[in-house]
C-alpha cells in the first residue's frame, strides 16, 4: 500500500482555466510547507515592487510562516507578498500571504488559505500586455497588424478586425512576436522579436459584438525557440504575480 503522505498530493486540486492547479485543504498545505522547512528548498517572496533572493521557510504553525529574511528586504514593506517556489517534481508553486510582522533575522507571514501548482509549463497561458503585435508568413505572404490576447510555450490566441484571414489547418511560417508598435515594413521574424518559424492555426473564432476575428495558434517551436518562449511566459507570469 502507498504511503498516506504521498497520496495527499493526488486528492483536493482544482484545475483552472489558466493551466494551474489550486487547493483550499488546509492538509495538503501544511504537506507542502513541512516538506519545504525539512528539505530547505529555496523559496523567493514577490511583489509588485520587489523581487527577493533564494531564502527559506524556518518554520510555521496553524497561523503563521517564518521566512528567513531576505538580505535585500527593504526596510518598509507591508500588505501582501506571494511565496514562490519549485517543488520537488520541479513544479512551480505559490501561496499568497500577508506580512505580519518583521524580526532581526526573520519576516513572519499569515498561514496561506489557497496553494497554486503550475502543473504544466507548455500549455500554462498568460494574458500579453497590451500593445504586443504578432506577424507571420501565410501562403507565401507577409501578414501583420494583429494583437495578441493571451500566449503559452505552445501558442498564441491573436486577433484583429477586418474579414477572417486564417482557416483551421493553415500553417504558417515566421512568427514575429513584438511588444510595442509594429515597424512599418519590418518583415517577420526581423531580430526585434520573439520568433517561431513554425505553427497551425487550430481554432478560428468570432466576437460579434466587438467585430474581432481570433484564432487560436499552436507553435512547434525547436528547442532554442521553446526555451525562449517559456522564458518570456514566465517573465509575464512573474510581473502578474507582482501586481
Amino acid at each position: 500500500m502507498a504511503d498516506n503522505k504521498s497520496n495527499i498530493i493526488m486528492i483536493g486540486w482544482v484545475q483552472d482555466e489558466l493551466g494551474y492547479q489550486k487547493t483550499r485543504s488546509r492538509r495538503i498545505i501544511e504537506y507542502s510547507l513541512q516538506r519545504l522547512k525539512e528539505t530547505r528548498r529555496f523559496i523567493s517572496l514577490i511583489r509588485k515592487d520587489y523581487q527577493s533572493g533564494n531564502t527559506v521557510l524556518v518554520d510555521f504553525d496553524s497561523e503563521k510562516l517564518i521566512i528567513d529574511l531576505p538580505v535585500d528586504w527593504p526596510a518598509k514593506i507591508s500588505g501582501k507578498i506571494v511565496v514562490n517556489f519549485r517543488d520537488e517534481s520541479n513544479l512551480m508553486n505559490h501561496y499568497a500571504v500577508q506580512i505580519l510582522a518583521r524580526t532581526k533575522d526573520s519576516i513572519i507571514t499569515s498561514f496561506p488559505v489557497e496553494l497554486f501548482k503550475l502543473q504544466r509549463r507548455n500549455h500554462f497561458r498568460v494574458e500579453l500586455p497590451s500593445g504586443v503585435m504578432v506577424s507571420m508568413t501565410h501562403r507565401g505572404e507577409n501578414k501583420s497588424g494583429f494583437a495578441a490576447k493571451d500566449i503559452s510555450g505552445s501558442g498564441i490566441m491573436i486577433f484583429r478586425k477586418r474579414v477572417q484571414v486564417f482557416d483551421v489547418g493553415d500553417k504558417l511560417q515566421n512568427i514575429c512576436i513584438r511588444e510595442g508598435k509594429e515597424k512599418s515594413g519590418s518583415p517577420p521574424g526581423d531580430e526585434n522579436c520573439l520568433k517561431v518559424k513554425d505553427a497551425e492555426v487550430v481554432r478560428i473564432a468570432f466576437a460579434e459584438e466587438l467585430n474581432l476575428h481570433y484564432a487560436g495558434i499552436m507553435f512547434f517551436p525547436d528547442k532554442k525557440e521553446e526555451e525562449a518562449l517559456l522564458k518570456y511566459v514566465r517573465q509575464l507570469e512573474l510581473a502578474h504575480l507582482r501586481k
